[in-house]
C-alpha cells in the first residue's frame, strides 16, 4: 500500500517516533512507562551501604549506620522531612540561585567548606532521605507529560526557585528504553528539577533509558556536578539509534525532511550526552553497538558516570580471565582516559593464586595475589606509583619533610622485594633503564607472578587493621565482574585455557613439539609457537595468532567461537 511521508512530516511528533526508536534487548516483553511514588527510599533500607569514589588507594565511606534498629545519620546528611526539604535551620528558603546566595548557603555554607563539599552534602542527603519516584516500563510518547502530572499532583517536586532545586527529589529506573524523543523529554523533565537518578539493586537502564540517567545533575552557578547512583548489579545499556521509515514510495525531498528530522532528533541526543558530561569513551561505544545489539557499560565506565553503591570484598579461589581483565582494562581506562591499551589482554598471565599483566613498552602494570581468606589483593598504577616501583627505591630516594620522615617513608618499603633474589634484583636494574612493561616482560612467568604477590604481601603485612579494613587494596565485587570491555570484542585471548589447549592439539598434530596438552603456555609451547611462526608465516614472532591457527589447520568457523564477545 502507498505510503506518504507528507502527513507525517505534519505531525512531526509522530514521525520522530517512528524514525528513531530505541529499542531494549529483542525479544523483551516491555509495559508502559509505570511511575510509582516509594513508601521507602530503598538505598538507606539497605544501609549499610558503601560509596566509594574510586577505585585501589581510596577509602570507601559509610552513607549511613545501624545500631541494633536505629538508624543513626552520617554527620553530613541533612534532616529531610517527607517531602525532601531541608530543615528551617538549614534551607529557610529565601535565598536566590544567585551566585553570591549559592555560595553562602549551598557552596560555603558557614563552617569552612566548599562548593563541592555541600554539593556532596546535598546530593547524599537527597539519595538517602529524598522522596523516591520509580519509573518502570517502555518509554512512550506523552510519557514526559504524564510525569509533569504526575510530580504535580503527588507534591512532588521541592524548588525554592526556578532551575534552583537542590533536594527535588529520586527518579530510580528500571526500562528498556523506547522513543528517543520523548526520552530526551523526559530527560529534560530530570534536569530542569535536578532530581537525582538512581538505578536499583538488578535494575537494567537499557537504550534511550540511558539519557535519563545521565541526566542526574546539578549545575549552578557554573559549577557542575553529577547526582547519579547505582548499585553494583544494575546495568546501562547502549546502542545506535535506529532509523526506520514506514514503507511506501518518497520523493527526494520527502526523503530529505525525513533525514533532516532524524538529525535534528539525533543532535539533541548527542548535545544532551555531552551536557551530562558523559565520558567521550561511552559515546563511542554506544556507536560502536549496533542498534540490534546491546552493549552493556564496564564497571570502568559505570563507575566514570555514577557513583556506586553497595561494593563488597570480592572473596573466589579462582579468578576468571574475564574477570582479571575487566579490571586491569578498566584501572587503565580510569588512570588514563584512554580505552584499554591491547596488550593487556596479551600479557595476562592467570593462576590460582595470582595474576599480572602490564603494557608492553609503556609503564602500566596491573597485578593482584589472593589472601588465605580468599580476598584478592590488587594494585593498577603507571610508574613509581606502583608498588612494584616503590620496592626498588632507597633510603636516598626518599626527600619528605625531614630525615626522621624520610627513614619512616623508606623503612615502610624495606620488606617490598621478591624473594627470588636473582629476580629482584634484575628487576631494579632494569627498571631505571626502561619502563615497567618491558622490566616485567624480560622476568620469566614464574618469577613475575611469584614477585608481585611477594610485594602486595609484604605491603599488606605493613597496613594497619584500620587500613586492612577500610582500604580499597582488595578487590570488589564490582571490580571483579566478567564483562569484557568492548575495544577487546572479536580478539581471541590466546591465554586462555581452552585456546591454548587447541593451539597445542594443532602444533602437536603439525609435528611441533608443543608438550603436554594442558592449556598452560609453557616454554615448550612458546617454543613451537616461535617455530611455526617461523616455518608456516616466515616470521619470527613469538605470539600466536588466528593467522597461525588457520595455517595449523584450524577452520575458521572454530577459530570465529573463540572470539571474544562471540554469540553463541
Amino acid at each position: 500500500m502507498k505510503s506518504s511521508i507528507d502527513p507525517l512530516k505534519r505531525n512531526l511528533e509522530c514521525f520522530v517516533s517512528i524514525v528513531l526508536f530505541i529499542v531494549g534487548l529483542a525479544g523483551t516483553a516491555t509495559q508502559a512507562l509505570e511511575f510509582e511514588v516509594l513508601e521507602r527510599n530503598p538505598v538507606l533500607k539497605d544501609c549499610p551501604q558503601t560509596l566509594r569514589w574510586g577505585r585501589a588507594h581510596t577509602f570507601s565511606e559509610r552513607l549511613c549506620y545501624h545500631d541494633e534498629d536505629t538508624l543513626l545519620e552520617s554527620t553530613w546528611n541533612a534532616d529531610l522531612s517527607k517531602r525532601g526539604i531541608p530543615a528551617s535551620d538549614q534551607w529557610d528558603g529565601t535565598y536566590a540561585p544567585t551566585t553570591s546566595g549559592l555560595y553562602e548557603h549551598l557552596f560555603s555554607g558557614g563552617n569552612g567548606g566548599n562548593y563541592v563539599d555541600h554539593h556532596v552534602d546535598a546530593s547524599q542527603s537527597l539519595i538517602l532521605y529524598g522522596r523516591t519516584i520509580r519509573l518502570t516500563g517502555e518509554i512512550k510518547k506523552g510519557d514526559s507529560a504524564r510525569l509533569a502530572t504526575f510530580l504535580d499532583e503527588n507534591d512532588i517536586v521541592t524548588c525554592a526557585y526556578a532551575n534552583f532545586c537542590p533536594y527535588a527529589g529520586v527518579i530510580s529506573l528500571d526500562s528498556p528504553g523506547g522513543n528517543l524523543a520523548e526520552a530526551l523529554r523526559l530527560a529534560d523533565l530530570i534536569r530542569n528539577y535536578q532530581f537525582a537518578t538512581l538505578l536499583e539493586e538488578d535494575s537494567r537502564c537499557e537504550s534511550s533509558c540511558a539519557f535519563l540517567f545521565f541526566a542526574g545533575y546539578t549545575n549552578y552557578a557554573g559549577f557542575f556536578f553529577p547526582r547519579r547512583f547505582a548499585h553494583e548489579t544494575a546495568l546501562i545499556g547502549v546502542h545506535q539509534p535506529r532509523l526506520e521509515v514506514p514503507g511506501g514510495q518518497y520523493n527526494a525531498e520527502q526523503l530529505n525532511d525525513a533525514v533532516q528530522i532524524a538529525n535534528t532528533v539525533q543532535s539533541q541526543a548527542l548535545t544532551s550526552f555531552v551536557d551530562s558530561r558523559i565520558d567521550m569513551l561511552v559515546l563511542k561505544q554506544m556507536y560502536a553497538t549496533p542498534s540490534h545489539d546491546m552493549s552493556y557499560l564496564t564497571p570502568a565506565r559505570m563507575g566514570r558516570v555514577a557513583q556506586i553503591l553497595g561494593r563488597d570484598f570480592a572473596r573466589a579461589e579462582t579468578l576468571a580471565r574475564e574477570q582479571a581483565i575487566n579490571f586491569c582494562a578498566g584501572e587503565y581506562e580510569l588512570q588514563s582516559g584512554r580505552p584499554p591499551a591491547p596488550t593487556l589482554l596479551d600479557n595476562l598471565v592467570l593462576r590460582k593464586t595470582a595474576f599480572v599483566t602490564y603494557e608492553d613498552a609503556g609503564d602500566f602494570a596491573c597485578y593482584g595475589t589472593r589472601m588465605p581468606d580468599n580476598r584478592w589483593l590488587v594494585d593498577a598504577c603507571f610508574g613509581q606509583d606502583c608498588l612494584i616501583a616503590l620496592c626498588t627505591l632507597g633510603p636516598e630516594d626518599f626527600s619528605g619533610d625531614s630525615p626522621s620522615q624520610d627513614q619512616t617513608d623508606a623503612n615502610s618499603y624495606k620488606g617490598l622485594c621478591p624473594s627470588d633474589e636473582a629476580a629482584g634484583a634484575r628487576f631494579k636494574g632494569e627498571t631505571f633503564r626502561f619502563s615497567l612493561g618491558i622490566a616485567l616482560d624480560r622476568l620469566q612467568t614464574r618469577q613475575r607472578l611469584a614477585y608481585v604477590s611477594d610485594v602486595l604481601n609484604d605491603h599488606f603485612a605493613f597496613l594497619t587493621s584500620y587500613q586492612r579494613e577500610q582500604s580499597n587494596f582488595f578487590l570488589s565485587t564490582f571490580d571483579a565482574q566478567s564483562r569484557i570491555p568492548v575495544e577487546y570484542c572479536g580478539r581471541i585471548d590466546f591465554g586462555a585455557r581452552k585456546v591454548v589447549m587447541l593451539l597445542q592439539t594443532a602444533l602437536n598434530s603439525a609435528g611441533f613439539d608443543a608438550g603436554p596438552e594442558d592449556g598452560l603456555m609453557g616454554p615448550r609451547t612458546a617454543q613451537a609457537i616461535r617455530d611455526a611462526n617461523s616455518q608456516r608465516l616466515s616470521l619470527s614472532d613469538l605470539r600466536p595468532s588466528e593467522t597461525l591457527l588457520q595455517a595449523l589447520g584450524v577452520s575458521s568457523e572454530i577459530t570465529k567461537t573463540l572470539r571474544l564477545c562471540a554469540q553463541g
